[in-house]
């Protein structure tokens, strides 16, 4: 995991270009995943805008423009030479895996990112000090292929006090180092040789879980006639969490989802975005191949808020179960076009369950209309 350390005095600024489109296009749904408990209850993982990231801006930044505290850092000429100051009061570090790592759960990303925010000083329970506000934003991968998250700090604390931030690049290090080995990830050997080895075990244990339910959700859209019935579906589907990502400030237009394996005995749940499941599986890719009009939008929205909510469901016992491939593929087995995937996949569900004749037929008229 790479940490990279930058300082600036343009709270909103940054907060704005994080949940914008990025500088060659490459950012998609932007939210936070983890941050300051007043933020997060205010903003939770909603899909940010413009405006929303002004206001985070803004959030974040309160302390320093309550209390008036000034934080700078020296510029510096050619020769290195102090020629002044500049305005530092935002601490912004990337965490970065590399490119052949498997991409990480929103949560495993939340856990990484309060330890190393609490490891760093500015967010810890176990001290004294007052705590700086911050937050952590994902919005997809790099261009470069790589997973990360971006940790956006306001380094005037609560109290209107200065967060220290003398030996920043090597305590990061440091840190990056241990919460490598603690989350499995690859640890860099430029960084500390010879020490330790690649902890690849909780990761390809990740490969499995994404594979699956990648191999769930897409049976599930392929044998749905509208954004209703997946999701009823979905939530019908044993051991399978499913939950949508509201537009900011809304709470009847969906953005986006999430899924998650079910885990036993109230033990945490590794979420999964649609889109970083396969490209096809992003909520826009799977509306495409539903009605698309206001009104299916809006009969979705009880289910999608039902699902929020983990609200219990009662499966329809007039509806044939989907029939999910458990052979071994990753999504890349797959064709890359829907409509062709989408007869094959209405043949061997159906014919995998007792549909009555007619629905056979539906599902067959359907098969070729779509070829």
């Amino acid at each position: 995991m790479m940490p990279n350390i930058t300082r600036g005095g343009r709270m909103s600024g940054l907060m704005a270009y994080l949940a914008g489109a990025g500088r060659s296009n490459e950012h998609s749904e932007p939210h936070l995943v983890a941050g300051d408990a007043a933020i997060m209850a205010w903003h939770d993982d909603a899909e940010l805008n413009h405006h929303a990231a002004l206001q985070i801006g803004w959030q974040l930044d309160a302390p320093r423009r309550a209390f008036g505290t000034r934080v700078t850092t020296a510029v510096k000429d050619r020769e290195g030479h102090n020629v002044g100051v500049k305005d530092a009061h935002v601490w912004h570090c990337s965490l970065s895996l590399r490119p052949d790592e498997p991409e990480l759960s929103d949560e495993r990303w939340a856990h990484i990112c309060t330890e190393f925010v609490a490891g760093m000083g500015f967010a810890d329970a176990a001290s004294d000090d007052a705590s700086c506000r911050w937050v952590a934003v994902r919005h997809g991968q790099s261009k470069a292929g790589n997973d990360h998250v971006h940790v956006v700090v306001g380094l005037v604390r609560e109290d209107g006090s200065k967060a220290k931030v003398w030996n920043d690049r090597p305590n990061a290090q440091r840190l990056a180092g241990e919460l490598e080995r603690k989350y499995g990830l690859q640890v860099l050997c430029s960084r500390e040789a010879g020490t330790g080895g690649r902890g690849q075990k909780p990761a390809e244990v990740e490969v499995v879980v994404r594979d699956e339910l990648a191999k769930t959700v897409r049976a599930t859209a392929a044998v749905s006639d509208s954004e209703v019935e997946f999701v009823s579906r979905m939530r019908e589907t044993p051991n399978v969490r499913i939950r949508p990502r509201f537009v900011a400030g809304r709470e009847d237009v969906v953005s986006g989802y999430s899924v998650a394996w079910g885990a036993p005995a109230g033990g945490a749940l590794n979420w999964y975005g649609g889109g970083s499941l396969g490209a096809d599986l992003s909520l826009p890719k799977l509306r495409a191949e539903w009605p698309d009009t206001p009104q299916d939008a809006a009969a979705a929205i009880p289910q999608w808020r039902s699902a929020k909510r983990n609200q219990r469901v009662t499966p329809d016992a007039t509806r044939p179960a989907v029939a999910v491939p458990r052979t071994p593929a990753t999504s890349s087995r797959w064709p890359s076009a829907r409509a062709a995937r989408r007869p094959a996949m209405k043949l061997s569900s159906c014919a995998g369950c007792a549909a009555p004749v007619c629905g056979f037929g539906r599902a067959l008229r359907r098969a070729a209309r779509a070829l």
